[in-house]
């Protein structure tokens, strides 16, 4: 067993992540410290998960992905990668995210920060609360037939936009907090459901189903830049070096400027990645991947620019942040249509601004 092997079995959490937090969160739910509806299907979700199989992650989100891209994959050397990827969801990781070099045993681990994955929720929640204000007159259309006397639906539309509003502020309270269940969160539920009772409205499912697109696209991105590194082959230190040599040689850069080339590269595939993830899980009639979805693939790199005091410099082995955020929009746009670009960058730009991400990079015009 090589050092960093070792390393790594003693970082890994073993646990089935869903399965430990559905847990913790029944019991808060029984002690009353949150709300989570009916407390007999909570049960059915636990005894559910304990029989969940999980075949390259402790994460079932992460599982999830790795085998709907296999089913649809037809690149020999990815599907290689997959089928003997070893992906850990563990607490107080050193970096939020890394992959390890190929061990003795032919796997392909990578490291995750679960602090990490947590932040992503909780902004696709904020950023599905924000869609669903965004939409809220097609969501109405969908949803008339459900609601009694339509005479009310203008009253109706006012209520659930100071109702979505407010559920914004929350959602965003939450994020800036990195808390995932507050007070003011679990009162909002208990007068979602009450609305949701009276009205037949199914504003709840919209959300979850919303915020579990963008958190996955997110993810995908975030797990299939690691990939990426695999598949370059930027763990492979022969190779590496081997590589570094001919772009000093090539391009005349250093090789600090030759392994922020290799970011550039996993960003680029990470993107890819994300987009024929939801291509294949979503849209196997339309091959349209929705806009919200697509927003998901910049947030983890817009965590880390909200994090961040300096977005200009680069970070020893990294390029600066903003470097990155404009490779990851160009790849975007090769995947795409301008028309779709547009609305998806307007919703980034939104949470820019919200974040105070544009004040850091107000200099750029954007």
């Amino acid at each position: 067993m090589t050092e960093a092997d070792e390393v790594f079995m003693k970082k890994t959490d073993k646990s089935h992540v869903q399965y430990s937090e559905i847990e913790d969160l029944y019991d808060r739910f029984k002690n009353g410290e949150v709300i989570l509806g009916v407390g007999e299907e909570v049960q059915k979700l636990i005894n559910d998960l304990s029989d969940d199989k999980l075949d390259y992650s402790n994460n079932t989100v992460i599982d999830m992905i790795i085998k709907k891209v296999l089913d649809k994959c037809e690149d020999e050397k990815l599907k290689s990668i997959l089928e003997n990827s070893k992906i850990a969801d563990i607490e107080n990781a050193e970096t939020k995210g890394r992959a390890y070099p190929k061990y003795f045993d032919g796997s392909y681990y990578i490291e995750i920060d679960r602090n990490y994955m947590k932040r992503i929720l909780l902004l696709s929640d904020y950023l599905a609360t924000v869609n669903m204000l965004c939409e809220q007159d097609l969501i109405f259309e969908k949803n008339k037939v459900n609601i009694e006397g339509l005479g009310k639906i203008p009253i109706l539309k006012s209520f659930y936009s100071l109702f979505i509003a407010r559920f914004l502020d929350i959602c965003l309270d939450r994020f800036l907090k990195n808390e995932e269940f507050t007070n003011d969160y679990n009162e909002i539920l208990m007068k979602l459901m009450a609305f949701e009772k009276e009205y037949g409205t199914k504003i709840s499912d919209m959300f979850v189903d919303r915020s579990n697109n963008i958190y996955e696209a997110a993810i995908a991105m975030f797990v299939g830049h690691e990939i990426g590194h695999h598949y370059y082959r930027h763990t492979d230190e022969k190779i590496k070096e081997a590589e570094i040599k001919r772009l000093e040689d090539t391009y005349r850069v250093d090789s600090i400027k030759a392994h922020q080339f290799f970011e550039y590269n996993a960003d680029a595939y990470g993107t890819g990645f994300a987009v024929e993830y939801m291509r294949s899980q979503y849209t196997e009639k339309t091959n349209t991947v929705l806009i919200h979805q697509m927003v998901g693939i910049f947030i983890p790199m817009m965590i880390m620019m909200f994090d961040a005091d300096d977005l200009f410099d680069d970070e020893k082995k990294h390029p600066a942040l903003i470097k990155r955020f404009l490779r990851i929009k160009k790849s975007l746009e090769s995947r795409t249509d301008e028309e779709t670009i547009e609305e998806v960058m307007y919703y980034v730009y939104y949470l820019f601004d919200v974040l105070g991400i544009r004040k850091k990079v107000s200099q750029l015009g954007v």
